[in-house]
C-alpha cells in the first residue's frame, strides 16, 4: 500500500510539473534549442503550439517579432493559467504584426509591446473565457486597437470576464487627417458578445472614433453586460474628433455596466451613453472643445439621445441608468443632452457641471429634448456665471435652478452657486472649504451599492458631497 501511495505522489509531480513547463523565445534563438534561458527558441507559432495549461512562454526584452501571431484554441485552467511574459532587462518585447485570438481560455499576456501599422492591434474573437491584457502598451495602432467581437451578427458566443488593464493604447494621430473622414478606430472595443470584466487604469489617446466602447446593436447576440470600466484616461492631442466613451445598444443589450472614476480630457466629439441600468459616477469630464478647423456638431460631455441604427434598424435608447456625482468642467456645448423617444426615465444626481455653453453656440448644464419619459434631476450644482442664468432646458423652456425646483416634479434640491473648486483651472476639482456642495448631494448609496467611492477611490459620506470628489 506504501508503494502505492508513493507512485500517486510521483505522479501528481511529474504531472504539475509537465503542466508548469517554461519556455524561453529570443529573436536570435531556434526553435531547435530546448528553450532555456540559456538556448532559447524562436518563433512565436512554436510559442503557441507549445501552450497548454500552466505553460509560461517568456519573450526576451528588447527583441522585436515582426511576424504576426495566431492564438487558438489554447486552454489554460484557472489554477494553471497560460502566461507570457517578459524577461531579461531594456524595453518590453515587441510584437510588431497583427495579434489574433480566438477560442482561447484563462491566459495572461504581460508586460509586452506592440507597435506598427496593423488595421487592428488585436483582434479577439468569441468565445474566450479569463483573458487577460496587462501593462501591455500598443503604439502607432492604424485604426483599432483592442477589438473582442463575435463572430456574425446572429452569433450568441461570448467573451467571458475580459481584462484590459494598465495599458497604453495610442494611435499617434497625424494632423493631416484631420480633413478626412478615416481612418476613425476605437481604443478598446467590447462589441455584441461580452458577460463580466473589466477594463482598467488604461491610457488611451487619439482615437479617431472612440476611446472605450460597449455596443451591442443586434437583438439576437447575447450583448455586453456587467463590465466595470474604471481608472482610465482619455484623452484627445493631435485628433479633431475623439468621444471619450460610448455604451450604446439595442433595449437589454448592454446593461449593468459600471463607469466609474475615469478622467476624460481634451475630446473633441460627445461621449454617447445608451443602454439600461447601467451606472456613471464618479467621473471627470473635462475641456470638450470643438476645434475651430471642424465641421462637427457641438460636443456635448455625454450625449443621451435615441436614433435607429442603420445596419440593424434597432432604436437604440436608454432607460434606468443612473448617472451621479461626475463633475463636468469647461464644456464648449451642454454638459448633458437628452433627446429622442426611445429615451425612457434615467436618474440624475449629485453632479457638478460648471463652465459650459463656452462655444459659439451656447449650452445648458443639462438640456433635456423631447425623451418619451420624464428624467430625474435632483441634487446637482449647476454654475456659470450668476445665479440668474437659466442653466436648464426643457422642452424647449429654459430655467434657473431655482425656478426649475419649484416648477417641474422632476427636478428637486439642484443648486447654483459656485462650487468652488481648489484649482480647477490646473484640474484641482476638490472642494474648497465653505463650497455649497459639500455633504448637500442625495443620498444614493442603496441605488450605486458596496462600491460608491469618488474619484480618488475614498467612500462618499452620508449624504454625499455633490460632484466626484468627497470632501
Amino acid at each position: 500500500m506504501r508503494r502505492v501511495f508513493f507512485a500517486i505522489f510521483l505522479t501528481l509531480i511529474f504531472s504539475t510539473s509537465a503542466l508548469s513547463a517554461t519556455y524561453y523565445f529570443s529573436t536570435s534563438g531556434s526553435d531547435l534549442n530546448e528553450g532555456s534561458k540559456i538556448n532559447p527558441k524562436k518563433s512565436l507559432s512554436h510559442a503557441t503550439s507549445l501552450m497548454s495549461a500552466g505553460t509560461i512562454i517568456k519573450l526576451n526584452r528588447g527583441d522585436t517579432w515582426i511576424d504576426d501571431w495566431t492564438i487558438k484554441g489554447k486552454h489554460g485552467t484557472i489554477s494553471q493559467p497560460i502566461i507570457v511574459e517578459p524577461y531579461g532587462s531594456g524595453e518590453k518585447p515587441n510584437i510588431s504584426g497583427r495579434i489574433e485570438l480566438k477560442n482561447v481560455k484563462n491566459i495572461k499576456l504581460n508586460n509586452l509591446l506592440s507597435t506598427g501599422n496593423s488595421y487592428s492591434r488585436v483582434m479577439i474573437f468569441a468565445p474566450t473565457e479569463n483573458i487577460t491584457f496587462d501593462s501591455w502598451d500598443f503604439i502607432d495602432c492604424k485604426k483599432h486597437g483592442l477589438r473582442f467581437r463575435v463572430k456574425d451578427k446572429t452569433s450568441l458566443e461570448r467573451h467571458i470576464n475580459p481584462v484590459v488593464s494598465n495599458s497604453t493604447i495610442i494611435k499617434r494621430w497625424k494632423k493631416e487627417w484631420n480633413s478626412k473622414k478615416e481612418p476613425g478606430g476605437d481604443g478598446i472595443d467590447y462589441e455584441d458578445g461580452v458577460e463580466g470584466g473589466k477594463i482598467i487604469n488604461n491610457k488611451i489617446i487619439d482615437f479617431g472614433h472612440t476611446g472605450i466602447r460597449l455596443a451591442s446593436v443586434w437583438p439576437d447576440q447575447y450583448g455586453v453586460h456587467n463590465v466595470l470600466v474604471e481608472g482610465n484616461e482619455v484623452k484627445a492631442e493631435a485628433v479633431n474628433y475623439l468621444r471619450a466613451f460610448e455604451l450604446n445598444g439595442a433595449a437589454g443589450q448592454v446593461t449593468n455596466n459600471t463607469v466609474r472614476r475615469n478622467l476624460l480630457n481634451d475630446l473633441r466629439q460627445s461621449s454617447k451613453f445608451k443602454g439600461d441600468n447601467n451606472k456613471y459616477y464618479s467621473n471627470i469630464i473635462v475641456n470638450h472643445q470643438r476645434p475651430t478647423t471642424s465641421t462637427n456638431n457641438v460636443p456635448y460631455a455625454i450625449e443621451i439621445t435615441s436614433y435607429t441604427q442603420r445596419d440593424s434598424h434597432e432604436k437604440l435608447g436608454a432607460n434606468n441608468n443612473i448617472i451621479a456625482n461626475n463633475t463636468f468642467y469647461d464644456v464648449d456645448g451642454s454638459g448633458i443632452k437628452i433627446n429622442g423617444k426611445a429615451i425612457k426615465k434615467n436618474y440624475f444626481y449629485n453632479n457638478v457641471i460648471t463652465k459650459f455653453g463656452t462655444g459659439p453656440d451656447g449650452g445648458y448644464g443639462i438640456d433635456i429634448r423631447f425623451p418619451s419619459e420624464s428624467q430625474i434631476v435632483e441634487n446637482n450644482c449647476l454654475w456659470n456665471q450668476s445665479s440668474s442664468d437659466e442653466v436648464f432646458r426643457q422642452s424647449g423652456v429654459k430655467y434657473t435652478s431655482r425656478i426649475a425646483n419649484k416648477l417641474l416634479f422632476n427636478f428637486a434640491n439642484n443648486i447654483q452657486q459656485d462650487p468652488l473648486f481648489t484649482d480647477p483651472e490646473n484640474r484641482d476639482f476638490s472642494l474648497q472649504k465653505g463650497s455649497p456642495c459639500i455633504h448637500k448631494g442625495k443620498s444614493i448609496a442603496d441605488l450605486i451599492g458596496p462600491d460608491f467611492v469618488d474619484y480618488y477611490g475614498k467612500p462618499f459620506s452620508d449624504p454625499p458631497s455633490i460632484g466626484a470628489i468627497e470632501y
